[in-house]
């Protein structure tokens, strides 16, 4: 039995490939000083979830992208630093879909062949 391992903006996906990253969150005010010491001021952390599918169909990645227009959505996945399913409230970055191949079928119509589609998950 397949295993949903994300839930974004309500579509149950199953990635070839999810990546969870933890990002801290520094003050406006922080860096280096003139001696070169760092002062990281961490106010928080934030963590993104890098998402890959290894040759989507059309529809599959027709419906992905669909769920990721919006401005912010909620995104439900198993949280290695709670051990936990979680949900976040996130946004997308870049999406990237390679077309692998391209050709028309027997009634004329364009059809794409992608060899993946990829992005990543940015907690608000």
């Amino acid at each position: 039995m397949a295993i949903n391992i994300i839930n974004i903006n309500g579509l149950q996906c199953n990635p070839s490939v999810m990546e969870i990253g933890i990002q801290d969150v520094s003050a406006p005010d922080a860096g280096r000083d003139l001696t070169g010491t760092m002062h990281p001021m961490k106010i928080g952390e934030k963590q993104t979830v890098q998402l890959e599918w290894w040759e989507p169909d059309r529809t599959e990645v027709k419906n992905v992208l669909s769920r990721v227009r919006a401005e912010s959505f909620p995104v439900s996945y198993y949280d290695p630093n709670t051990d936990t399913w979680t949900t976040k409230t996130m946004y997308v970055g870049d999406r990237q879909v390679p077309v692998r191949m391209w050709g028309t079928d027997s009634f004329g119509n364009v059809r794409a062949w992608y060899s993946k589609m990829s992005f990543k998950l940015i907690e608000i």
